[in-house]
């Protein structure tokens, strides 16, 4: 009999592994899917993995998505992609701290910072 397994279970539990190892003190929170991404070949599965951590702004989390690629489950490549997400969170936030970024209203923090998590400068 062959050995069955869940894509999902083993991703999440590389992301758990890399979480407990790298996240230090800050507070993390995650969740996957598994979704159809379009390519040029058709539409081809793939694991997302968001990741959300807390903003300096009062009540805003930042949050990032990691896309895994189904054809490719190593173990150093989605250790090093949450690494990757775990880094844009906390440069997110950190430019949040940026001087003059506390001392305007909590009203235009908020903007920029939504903002820049959606990508616009």
């Amino acid at each position: 009999m062959s050995e069955l397994y869940n894509l999902s279970e083993k991703v999440a539990n590389l992301v758990t592994d890399t979480l407990l190892g790298d996240v230090g003190n800050d507070r993390v929170g995650w969740d996957i899917a598994l979704q159809l991404m379009p390519t040029p070949q058709g539409p081809q599965p793939a694991i997302m993995v968001l990741l959300q951590m807390s903003s300096p702004v009062l009540g805003q989390n930042l949050n990032h998505m990691v896309f895994i690629d189904v054809n490719d489950l190593s173990s150093p490549g989605i250790v090093g992609s949450i690494k990757e997400g775990l880094e844009v969170l906390r440069t997110r936030r950190s430019e949040l701290l940026a001087p003059g970024q506390l001392g305007s209203s909590l009203a235009a923090q908020r903007a920029a910072a939504l903002d820049r998590q959606n990508g616009r400068p």
